[in-house]
């Protein structure tokens, strides 16, 4: 068994992370577009079908279509300003406390 190690988290760089967040809520955020289109078919499908829903079915369609499109976009972009954030506060409580300490070993 190999020594473990332990380190500590003493700065993140802020692009580093914005980057990494940014890139990851976007990809999470495309989970979320699947229910965008499937909602948009339903109602797409009601109102071609039934035409229950009234005039307005075709633009919550529309709404839904371009909302899949443009919310993996805006998602990251939020996720790159958060990840922004996060490390600047995190390099300043990192100053002040020493940041986290974790605990590491050697793969074999």
């Amino acid at each position: 068994m190999l020594p473990l190690m332990k380190k500590r988290l003493k700065r993140i760089d802020p692009v580093q992370l914005g980057l990494v967040l940014g890139v990851t809520y976007a990809l999470v955020s495309l989970l979320a577009v699947l229910f965008f289109l499937m909602f948009g078919m339903v109602v797409h499908n009601i109102a071609d079908g039934e035409g229950s829903l009234g005039p307005g079915a075709g633009l919550i369609t529309l709404l839904t279509g371009v909302g899949a499109f443009v919310f993996p976009i805006i998602n990251g972009v939020a996720g790159l300003i958060v990840g922004l954030v996060t490390a600047v506060f995190y390099n300043l409580a990192a100053r002040w406390t020493g940041g986290i300490e974790v605990t590491v070993e050697d793969s074999t």
